[in-house]
Formats: structure tokens, sequence, C-alpha cells
């Protein structure tokens, strides 16, 4: 296997590179970059699961989020932050593709993600739902009001989440999701290079 990967790795670089370039371009919207996504949400999700040294063994959170149950239904939906309804599309002064890039999507528990339907994310009942999500990722976004209640072990972890002040539901726009995608890209190329290199 070392052998047969040596060339590969000794491209490393360039693989991460296409990281980089490939991710933004997923979108919500084609059917069969759904997969892609969520994997890209769930690699991330764990990779920040483990700077706060969770109780997750590896790629058991990853298996969680990825692996449909046994009726086919996946245990976390994909879930838009700013709602791709027809009802907010008023609202949003953005160009309409970004609400399906991967800046504006979250992997969130069904029952969350179908009791606030097409809330904004403002709204108290999915600012509830972010603080009480088991994923630190889907925490970090929220108001500081609700942080405080997030547990101190997770501070550090949500803090780089939010390492460049991008999360603020309350002006959530086109610059506040690529901010997001951003750190979603940092996060997840230092996670791929980590247990690549290593």
């Amino acid at each position: 296997i070392l052998t047969a990967s040596a060339v590969v790795l000794g491209n490393l670089d360039e693989l991460l590179l296409d990281l980089r370039r490939e991710v933004p371009k997923l979108s919500y919207k084609t059917q069969s970059q759904r997969n892609k996504l969520r994997y890209v949400l769930a690699r991330t999700s764990q990779a920040v699961e483990a700077m706060a040294d969770s109780n997750y063994s590896k790629n058991e959170l990853l298996a969680q989020l990825i692996k449909p149950t046994m009726r086919g239904v996946r245990k976390y939906h994909i879930d838009h932050i700013y709602p791709q309804s027809e009802r907010q599309s008023s609202s949003w002064r953005g160009p309409s593709e970004i609400l399906h890039s991967i800046g504006n999507l979250t992997l969130l528990h069904p029952d969350d993600n179908q009791a606030q339907a097409d809330m904004l994310p403002t709204e108290v009942e999915k600012q509830v739902n972010f603080a009480g999500s088991k994923l630190i990722i889907n925490q970090a976004l929220c108001g500081d009001d609700m942080l405080r209640n997030v547990q101190s072990r997770v501070a550090s972890a949500v803090q780089q989440v939010k390492a460049h002040g991008e999360t603020d539901l309350n002006n959530w726009d086109e610059s506040q999701i690529r901010a997001r995608e951003n750190q979603y890209l940092e996060i997840l190329v230092a996670d791929f290079e980590a247990s690549l290199r290593s």
C-alpha cells in the first residue's frame, strides 16, 4: 500500500490545492454532489471535535454522520443556515447559488432540521437547535449569548471555527458565507494533511 501510494503522496501539496479548488464548487442544488458535501461537512465536524478532545474515537463521528440507517434514512440532514425556501428568498441580498455552497450548510439532527424549517439564522428556535447540537461546529453558529451556555471544554474549538469573526448571524450574507467556507477549508485541509503526512 505504501509503495502504491508513494506517487500520490509525493504530490500531496497539489492534491490539497485541488481540494481547496474543488470543494467550493460543490452545490447542494446538484443532487449527485450531496454525498460529497455530506462527507466534507462530516470530516470538518470530526476535525473540530478532535480540537476539543471530544469523546468520539477516530472516524466514529464520521461514520455516524455519513452512513445511512437500516432504513436508508440519513441520521443527520444537510441544513441550510440561511434557508433556501421561496418564502425567505425575497430577504436574501446575494447570489442565490451561494445559498447552496458549503459555507451555508451544516449537518443537523433531522428533528431539529424539520422543526426549524425555513427559519432565518437569527430566529430563537434555530439558535436553540444550534446551541443544543451534539456537534461543536453547529454550536459555533450561535450568538454570544447562547455560547455562554456552551461547555468550557469546547470553547477553544468553537473559537477556531469562528476564527475570523465570520459568524454574525444578524448579518448573515455572502461575505459571512465565504468566510465560513474558507474556515471549513482550512480545517479540512489541515486534517487531511495531518492524516496523510503521518
